[in-house]
């Protein structure tokens, strides 16, 4: 039997660059109420960049995108903001699981340069 609070990959998509606009991966993580008896955290995503495979903050995707905890770069946090701006609505949808992970594939608008 998989115990799901220690393998919380099955609850986690991965978007690189080609899906987010972004360098690095952002990793949607499925509300974690739904799988496990830990207390509920507010809809969030894990970001690394392209020079770290390490999850170096997790960002509110709610209101005000904001950093939960660990650091990014001004730059980096504004496209950031930028890309949860544009793909919030589908992204809290698959948090709540609203949406299946094809349908939140179909739904992230990737952020380009110039926006």
């Amino acid at each position: 039997m998989i115990d799901l609070d220690d393998e919380m990959g099955f609850a986690m998509s991965a978007l690189d660059e080609s899906d987010t606009g972004l360098p690095g991966l952002v990793i949607l993580v499925f509300d974690d109420r739904y799988i496990s008896t830990k207390p509920h955290h507010e809809p969030q995503i894990w970001v690394t960049t392209a020079e770290s495979t390490k999850v170096l903050a997790r960002i509110s995707i709610e209101t005000v995108p904001h950093i939960l905890d660990g650091n990014l770069s001004d730059e980096v946090l504004a496209d950031v903001r930028r890309f949860l701006v544009k793909s919030k609505d589908v992204l809290v949808a698959y948090w709540n699981g609203g949406v299946s992970t094809k349908k939140m594939l179909e739904g992230i608008k990737p952020v380009t340069d110039g926006e």
